[in-house]
């Protein structure tokens, strides 16, 4: 009797487990160049302004922060400012002078001059649970640039941005929030975070959920009317119709699979795409649908994928260095 019930047990555990490893993702070697920012020091994002000036930013949290600026490509970095207590999440240019970088404690920054100087932009009033949320994202929308950020996985935030300009209609999703991406022209927004997605049509003074749940989406990016979101239980999603509908094209994690934990995502054309994640994990795309995993022998987490060219990707790292990817 007890062979009658363990053994069909055993058989379909061995047929899943089986299974499991037959569908393993390709591994596929790549050359790459190391930019060496900073050793040692974690960099959240880079930007590209062209092909030989970038910027970079990153720190400890509730520690320091630093911004650093090349103009030979990467090969040199000069840290241009800095700020103690608190770490910087993102970056974005508007231009080659207009940049923006925001972080920890719901702090701003603006230059416009090149990122020779910055300034601390004071925001003078916003609700008192909000005064200590993390800014995380930065999404260039024509002249200025759409904020997210939160905390605690419940306090999510959004409001757009730009140097001689701040107009605080924030909306407070009830879920962090980690990026956005807009489309037909910028008139609709979408706000990805954590267990949901929120679409706003007016600018993000408001905003409702869509049906797209159940993974903590922490990057996504956004290619004409295609769509692309990752999530940090591994899952990847597209849409076809600038975000009116959504699938999933990579399953999320497993438990009879290795886990793994996306933390960025970026497609250079409308097929051709990245992901970084924790432990080392680089995944590619050529087609929109299957993934290969980059060979890699580092362990250190990877934060953000950047475009610096048509052809060229940066991964930042938590050791203080960039993967180019060409």
């Amino acid at each position: 009797m007890l062979k009658k019930f363990f053994l069909p047990l055993i058989y379909s555990s061995l047929l899943l487990f089986s299974g499991s490893s037959c569908n393993k993702t390709p591994v596929l070697s790549l050359n790459y160049n190391t930019l060496t920012v900073a050793l040692g020091i974690k960099i959240n994002n880079s930007f590209w302004t062209s092909q030989q000036i970038g910027y970079a930013c990153g720190g400890e949290r509730s520690s320091f922060g630093k911004i650093y600026k090349t103009i030979n490509a990467g090969q040199t970095w000069n840290e241009v400012y800095t700020i103690s207590d608190y770490t910087l999440y993102d970056i974005c240019f508007v231009n080659d002078s207009i940049g923006y970088c925001c972080g920890q404690n719901f702090k701003m920054y603006y230059t416009t001059n090149y990122g020779q100087t910055w300034k601390n932009y004071n925001i003078e009033w916003m609700p008192l649970n909000y005064q200590n949320s993390s800014l995380r994202s930065l999404r260039k929308t024509g002249n200025r640039v759409l904020v997210v950020g939160g905390d605690n996985f419940n306090i999510g935030i959004s409001f757009p941005f730009a140097y001689d300009f701040f107009d605080y209609r924030y909306s407070h999703p009830d879920a962090e929030l980690r990026g956005s991406v807009s489309f037909d022209n910028n008139k609709s927004s979408y706000l990805f975070g954590y267990g949901f997605v929120y679409k706003s049509t007016d600018t993000v003074k408001t905003y409702f959920p869509i049906n797209l749940t159940n993974d903590f989406f922490t990057g996504c990016c956004a290619i004409n009317s295609i769509g692309y979101a990752c999530g940090y239980d591994g899952g990847i999603y597209k849409s076809t119709n600038a975000g009116a509908n959504w699938e999933k094209i990579k399953n999320a994690n497993m438990i009879t699979k290795s886990r793994y934990h996306l933390n960025s995502i970026l497609f250079t054309d409308e097929l051709k795409g990245w992901c970084a994640g924790d432990e080392g994990l680089i995944l590619k795309t050529s087609d929109g649908k299957t993934w290969s995993q980059i060979e890699f022998s580092g362990k250190q987490n990877l934060i953000s994928v950047r475009k610096k060219n048509a052809n060229t990707v940066v991964i930042s790292t938590s050791n203080g260095e960039l993967l180019e990817f060409n």
